[in-house]
């Protein structure tokens, strides 16, 4: 049983160094420079043990995403505990958003990359699913609290505005913020990056 047990981590310990070899290369040298030989050259391993692990660099990418995703689930989980009106409580998630950008840059980064080069849609797999699983998780987190603002009062919605399309809009505003305070060259002229997190605050609020 203690053999199965420590097998069971070895596994796990040899797919994570799989995939923080894949986030390197992916954030360092960009979407080209990842392919399973490269990934078996770096972890000093054969590429069929890479293949026991991922079927193939698409799959890879869908293992990147999962473990953002179930970070980020993490931190939004924990945030929703926060004991305050629903105003407290989701400028609580917003900042949750922002710590595990600040806390894993790499992640952030690697995701960034995928949806700007990656298919991932085009694989059908436990991963992939796993990842909107998390995806509508953190969304439905967001959801709520809106539901809670409505309900106690504290916010009126009204049409065509829903609580989905808040939450939505939300979203789309913190990764945008995000995105762009990660690559603020053409924008330094115009905005500082603190600035743009400083808006984003006070849209949350």
């Amino acid at each position: 049983m203690a053999r199965s047990a420590r097998k069971e981590r070895e596994i796990k310990e040899r797919e994570e160094l799989i995939l923080d070899v894949a986030r390197r290369l992916l954030v360092d040298e960009g979407f080209p420079a990842l392919s399973m030989d490269r990934i078996a050259s770096e972890i000093e391993y054969s590429k069929c043990t890479v293949y026991q692990h991922f079927q193939s660099k698409e799959d890879v990418m869908a293992g990147l995403a999962v473990s953002t995703h179930r970070r980020r689930t993490e931190f939004f989980e924990r945030a929703a505990t926060f004991q305050g009106r629903p105003r407290e409580r989701i400028m609580a998630v917003g900042i949750a958003a922002d710590l595990f950008i600040q806390l894993y840059p790499s992640h952030f980064r690697a995701e960034q990359i995928s949806l700007l080069t990656g298919d991932l849609d085009k694989l059908e797999s436990q991963r992939l699913r796993q990842c909107y699983d998390h995806e509508n998780r953190c969304f439905e987190i967001c959801c709520g609290i809106i539901r809670d603002a409505v309900a106690s009062g504290d916010l009126t919605l009204t049409p065509p505005n829903d609580v989905e399309t808040l939450t939505f809009g939300l979203w789309s505003m913190s990764f945008g913020s995000h995105f762009l305070g990660h690559t603020m060259g053409r924008f330094q002229n115009h905005v500082a990056a603190h600035d743009l997190y400083v808006a984003l605050y006070l849209h949350f609020a």
